[in-house]
């Protein structure tokens, strides 16, 4: 199982043969799959993946997320405004479409709504790498 390095790294790794097996995140094996390169065996969602309707869950409930960011302390109507101009953005259709075709489901949130489901993620995942012992390298 190759499990180092970032996905595209790992999924470089796993189309060269360097490793018969690997966890990817769905819009990063999504092009490897569409090229018949790799193959899906599991979902690690407790959800059904749209773009691949026939693999079977294992339910993890270990949701991954993708989230833009700001440096700390901008003003607020700064915030507004890029929060505005993406949600704007992820309402088109069209955006929606190519995401969703990449791989990514599109679940904007707004600041605090975002703030309440990040908490136990963070905890989770804190306490996985904590429990495993798990180090920078």
């Amino acid at each position: 199982m190759l499990a180092a390095g970032g996905g595209t790294h790992i999924a470089n790794d796993l189309v060269g043969g360097q490793g018969d097996s690997a966890m990817l995140v769905l819009s990063t094996a999504m092009p490897f799959l569409k090229d018949g390169k790799i193959r899906a065996l599991w979902n690690s969602d407790t959800l059904r993946v749209l773009q691949l309707p026939h693999i079977k869950r294992i339910g993890m409930a270990m949701p991954l997320w993708q989230r833009l960011f700001m440096k700390a302390g901008p003003p607020a109507a700064r915030v507004t405004a890029v929060d505005k101009a993406l949600q704007e953005s992820l309402a088109k259709p069209e955006l929606r479409q190519k995401l969703q075709d990449a791989g990514i489901s599109v679940a904007p949130m707004h600041g605090p709504e975002f703030k309440a489901f990040i908490k136990p993620h963070a905890a989770l995942y804190r306490d996985i790498v904590t429990s495993s012992k798990i180090t920078m390298e």
